[in-house]
């Protein structure tokens, strides 16, 4: 699989791709050799930069989903000595001069907030799975949650399954196939697929040989709503097990499934 594309920004320069991204409440200016991801989503405000390959896989996630509206990487952060939302970069530095000196944590950043369809809104913390943080980081995201939540928003921590896993390589072929529109079934193709399905669950292999499709086309499938599966669990390969989807896309309703 192609390796996840990451840039690292020139000691003393942005880079015009950098300075067109979306990096939130961050200035962006890493330090040299610092590794920043880009992203791109519709659901966003186009190109985004991410700090990790799970904050990536996680605005992969966030724009399959059909019950998310929008959200925002880095949007704020959150004072914790004051116990509010800075929503500004002139904020934060007004802040840092007032709690100069104060000894400990003083703010906590979301990776992402997140606007839903009929819920409240959402702030998350992203983690690969088996990084459970020290003491000092524990109690950091307890008090930024009481803040939050009196903000209003609900508090989550997104853990992102560790290297090799099914749902690290289904986010970016579901990605692409939301984007290539162009590539999603006719209405011709989607009553051979509910004819070929009817009354039983198949394979992905044996939904291909008895319709002649290439492999490449199911996560375009997927993302249409002419077929559903647990792309959490289970690689998109041969042995997937596949239903007609009738248009309904909750297999793709994924937050949850990596928000315990």
């Amino acid at each position: 699989m192609r390796r996840p594309q990451s840039i690292k920004a020139p000691y003393g320069s942005r880079g015009q791709r950098l300075a067109s991204a979306d990096a939130g409440i961050r200035r962006v200016a890493p330090t040299f050799g610092k590794a920043l991801f880009l992203t791109y989503s519709s659901k966003a405000t186009g190109q985004l930069v991410v700090e990790s390959d799970e904050e990536r896989l996680v605005a992969h996630l966030l724009t399959l989903d059909p019950r998310v509206r929008a959200f925002r990487p880095q949007p704020f952060k959150v004072d914790l000595i004051d116990r509010r939302l800075l929503q500004t970069p002139e904020a934060v530095d007004e802040a840092r001069l007032r709690h100069k000196d104060r000894q400990g944590r003083q703010f906590y950043t979301p990776d992402f907030a997140v606007d839903r369809h009929n819920a409240p809104r959402s702030a998350i913390e992203v983690k690969r799975e088996g990084y459970d943080g020290d003491d000092e980081y524990k109690s950091t995201l307890e008090r930024a949650a009481q803040i939050l939540e009196a903000a209003g928003y609900l508090f989550s921590t997104a853990m992102i399954p560790a290297s090799p896993h099914p749902l690290r390589s289904n986010l970016p072929l579901l990605r692409k196939a939301a984007s290539r529109s162009d590539l999603w079934p006719s209405a011709d193709l989607i009553q051979k697929i509910e004819a070929v399905c009817a009354g039983r669950r198949v394979t992905l292999q044996t939904l291909c040989a008895e319709l002649d499709l290439s492999p490449n086309l199911v996560p375009a499938l997927l993302v249409s709503g002419a077929v559903s599966a647990d792309v959490v669990s289970h690689a998109i390969r041969g042995d997937m097990v596949l239903a007609p989807a009738l248009g309904d896309l909750s297999h793709l309703e994924l937050l949850e499934r990596v928000t315990p």
